[in-house]
């Protein structure tokens, strides 16, 4: 898969396509801000505007979908990696009944121990493997 990044002045965007088709198979949209307003934005008590959305040591996902496990891997990992040095992540699951569910993630110890396997095992594949038992 490859991944296209659109930047926009408030909101940063991933769309995730196959190589070999222009069918997008995932898109991830956020934008940064800082912890007291993404607190206020996840409770509902205040929008924010765009001067709010430019930086800040917390991410609100404003948007996620996938077409498949692969892309929607492929997206966490994404995520993981760009996200690791932040404080938080929050976002906001709106279901087909129309129950909202706001949650908040800390990015910690975890996440970016998560991160470090993962760049290991692609750095070196064989990493994880056990060896091969000894010819006698």
């Amino acid at each position: 898969m490859v991944a296209r990044a659109h930047w926009s002045a408030r909101a940063r965007t991933l769309f995730l396509r196959r190589r070999s088709g222009a069918k997008v198979q995932g898109f991830l949209g956020w934008t940064l801000t800082r912890e007291d307003l993404a607190e206020k934005w996840l409770e509902g008590r205040a929008g924010l505007r765009d001067d709010e959305c430019r930086d800040g040591d917390c991410v609100i996902i404003n948007a996620f979908a996938a077409e498949s496990s692969d892309a929607k891997r492929f997206i966490v990992e994404t995520m993981r990696g760009r996200f690791a040095k932040k404080r938080g992540l929050y976002f906001k699951r709106h279901y087909r009944d129309g129950r909202t569910r706001p949650t908040r993630l800390g990015v910690n110890d975890f996440v970016a121990s998560h991160l470090s396997r993962h760049l290991e095992r692609c750095e070196n594949p064989d990493a994880g493997d056990s060896p091969a038992p000894a010819s006698q």
